[in-house]
């Protein structure tokens, strides 16, 4: 069922980059303050031989990645949206290699709001974190809402959402669905209940 489109702020696409200069800039300073001091130690300057192969190398190979990046990282962006349908959330991403993550409401044990560094002192985004019964009681989560201005809006509408769900659901299918997110455990619980029932009317 068709359900409402929810697309990233333009902002997470600055915040790709952020992250890309980070996991580069950080090595690559290392890299040069490394190779500097090696040079000095040895008493090698800028412009004898060794220090120009480098430096070349090392300079080209920045701006190839640097031009990938700016190449990949807006395609990539634009590629990103999330679907709230009445029966599950669908998260699409992906250029080359197209991923569809789809999160039934039924298997939904959690909704977190979750802000990083650069969320909150740079831009200003939230994103949501979808874990499931999976993934409860570990670090990890089944999708993510990412780069989101009104986070919280969105996460309101997940909630009203999976309300909605729950609320439509027979008792029947809620004992169904109970033993699929519970795991071995309640089953075996909801076994012993249908047993003390089905005593019980027998008495009666």
């Amino acid at each position: 069922m068709q359900g409402s489109i929810v697309y990233p702020s333009s902002k997470l696409m600055n915040k790709f980059f952020i992250i890309a200069a980070l996991v580069y800039g950080i090595p690559a300073l290392c890299i040069l303050v490394f190779f500097f001091a090696l040079m000095a130690h040895h008493g090698i300057g800028l412009a004898e031989p060794q220090g120009v192969v480098f430096f070349s190398v090392f300079g080209i190979s920045s701006v190839v990645l640097w031009v990938l990046l700016a190449a990949l990282i807006p395609p990539y962006f634009r590629s990103i949206s999330y679907e709230l349908t009445d029966k599950e959330i669908i998260v699409r991403k992906g250029i080359a290699t197209r991923v569809v993550k789809t999160v039934p409401y039924r298997t939904i044990t959690n909704i977190v709001e979750a802000r990083d560094l650069i969320d909150r002192f740079c831009l200003n985004l939230g994103s949501i974190r979808i874990q499931t019964a999976g993934m409860s009681g570990t670090a990890g989560y089944e999708a993510s809402l990412d780069g989101l201005e009104d986070w919280s809006r969105v996460n309101r509408e997940v909630q009203d959402k999976l309300r909605a769900f729950r609320g439509a659901m027979s008792p029947t299918a809620a004992e169904v669905e109970g033993e699929a997110a519970g795991g071995p455990v309640l089953a075996d619980v909801l076994e012993e209940l249908r047993a003390i029932r089905t005593a019980l009317e027998k008495r009666s």
